[in-house]
């Protein structure tokens, strides 16, 4: 049996879940099988859009060579793009707000919106030239307040990298997915969520649960993460994401300094650690997450 209709067997056993055989003794010419194997595989596909079959390809239903069966241009199309998973709360993903404020951002001819649920929308741009990791991070920022401001929801927004290869969209897509999910975990206030800048967070996530609870019971004994309010919380997250600098937190938090040490020295006092103290502040850190993760597991 020839590679090519083995390709084509198995791209109807996917679209199908059917295992179909032949049999090689019947006589039958090969090539006339393989007319009528794609002819049955076209007509399988007709029933699907084009977007169905392109998320089916990002998520790895069907692989990039059926894909491209169905979508030709997909190939011809794609240069470099850069792709963006957004998430709406509230579920309006369908408003008519939503889609003009992104077309402020971006222009109709070099850009693919994919609707993947009533929150979830998917926004590939294609450029000519790829944008500095700011420029980047300034459109994502710009994007999400306006959407903010203008549709007045709110959005959270996950990116990776540029793609320059069609082959690489369903490792992409996998890793905004990823971005995402722990994003809203661990780092919900952010509202943009950097797959390549969420190393500890994802190494974190995949600790088993039983060894989550032994860390925090041999680490942290008597550290209550329940007991901490939200203005201690904050300020240590500050505390962390300002390099441990007290004057950048300070300014951050908008708090003399004299108020923010005050805070770290309660802090403690009620822990028995000095998150001033590297060693103090990796166990803090890490805590902090497993604290969540294990959250996620209820």
């Amino acid at each position: 049996m020839s590679e090519n209709i083995d390709l084509l067997l198995k791209s109807i056993r996917e679209e199908t879940g059917l295992h179909l055989c032949l049999d090689e003794k019947s006589g039958d010419d090969m090539e006339d099988v393989q007319r009528r194997l794609e002819d049955l595989l076209q007509r399988l596909r007709s029933g699907r859009s084009k977007e169905d079959i392109f998320i089916h390809f990002l998520t790895g239903a069907i692989s990039p060579e059926d894909a491209l069966l169905s979508l030709p241009s997909l190939k011809e199309k794609f240069g470099f793009a850069d792709m963006y998973l957004i998430y709406f709360p509230s579920g309006n993903v369908h408003d008519n707000m939503i889609s003009s404020t992104i077309s402020l951002f971006t222009s109709p001819s070099s850009t693919d919106i994919l609707r993947l649920s009533d929150k979830k929308m998917l926004l590939i741009y294609h450029r000519h030239t790829p944008l500095s990791a700011e420029d980047n991070l300034s459109f994502i920022s710009g994007l999400v307040d306006t959407i903010n401001t203008e549709a007045m929801t709110e959005a959270y927004i996950s990116y990776d990298r540029p793609v320059t290869d069609y082959q690489a969209l369903p490792t992409t897509y996998a890793n905004l997915t990823t971005a995402l999910s722990l994003g809203l975990i661990f780092k919900s206030r952010d509202h943009i969520f950097l797959f390549r800048k969420m190393g500890l967070i994802r190494l974190v996530s995949s600790i088993p649960e039983q060894s989550a609870h032994e860390y925090l019971e041999d680490e942290l004994p008597g550290v209550d993460f329940r007991s901490f309010d939200n203005e201690t919380l904050v300020t240590i997250q500050t505390f962390f994401d300002s390099g441990l600098n007290i004057a950048e937190t300070a300014r951050a938090l908008y708090l003399h300094r004299n108020t923010l040490v005050y805070r770290l020295d309660r802090f403690r006092k009620m822990t028995g650690l000095d998150i001033r103290n590297f060693d103090d502040a990796i166990k803090i850190r890490v805590g902090m997450l497993l604290y969540e993760s294990l959250k996620s597991y209820k």
